[in-house]
């Protein structure tokens, strides 16, 4: 009788432990359940947070393009726009001009009367008296000094700033340059010339699809 006792409070000892043992079990898998559905949803909040961000960025976008189109007019979205023009003969501040994107081209030429002077002039004595005589020499070493002394040179300024964001100088008499990562804002040029007749000036920026 006392061995039969005692098998069944052994028995009933084992079902509590297995009951302890397996609510245990449950509520550390209860709270795995609740780290995985915590990381969830804090994955959830920084994809929304990064959706925010996005639609900002995308309304601010949208209010650069309105407001170069308000300052310029139509523009071509995928393309260089020209948001400036300027001509000159002497030293020039320019207007203020909007750069609307981050990415500008400068394009300029000019010429020199003295310059298209000697060059007629060399090419004249190079056909009549050759390379070795004194006309075609002396008109050529005027050519040579004329092409030294023109000048010409281009500054750009953010507008409120004192120092420069570009200087471009002793151009060629065509060409053009790309300026990278400029910040959005107005800009204005201060060209320095010497010993031309005509130069011209035109700016562009390109705005993205």
């Amino acid at each position: 009788m006392k061995e039969r006792t005692f098998n069944f409070k052994l028995i009933a000892t084992g079902l509590i432990i297995g009951l302890v043992l397996g609510a245990s079990f449950g509520y550390l898998g209860a709270l795995e359940s609740l780290y995985t559905t915590l990381s969830i949803y804090d994955s959830v909040k920084e994809m929304q947070k990064q959706l925010v961000l996005k639609d900002d960025q995308i309304r601010n976008l949208q209010a650069q393009l309105q407001e170069i189109q308000l300052i310029t007019g139509p523009i071509r979205r995928g393309s260089w726009n020209t948001v400036a023009t300027f001509q000159g003969t002497r030293n020039t501040i320019s207007d203020y001009f909007y750069a609307g994107g981050n990415e500008l081209r400068i394009n300029w030429t000019w010429r020199s009367n003295e310059i298209v002077k000697w060059q007629n002039l060399y090419n004249q004595y190079l056909k009549d008296f050759g390379p070795d005589s004194a006309y075609t020499q002396d008109a050529l070493d005027n050519l040579k000094r004329a092409e030294k002394l023109a000048v010409l040179g281009i500054i750009l300024y953010r507008k409120g700033e004192s120092y420069a964001t570009k200087v471009l100088s002793y151009l060629e008499k065509n060409g053009s340059i790309y300026i990278h990562d400029v910040v959005t804002s107005y800009y204005y040029l201060d060209v320095v010339t010497a010993y031309l007749d005509q130069w011209n000036i035109t700016v562009e920026v390109w705005i993205p699809s």
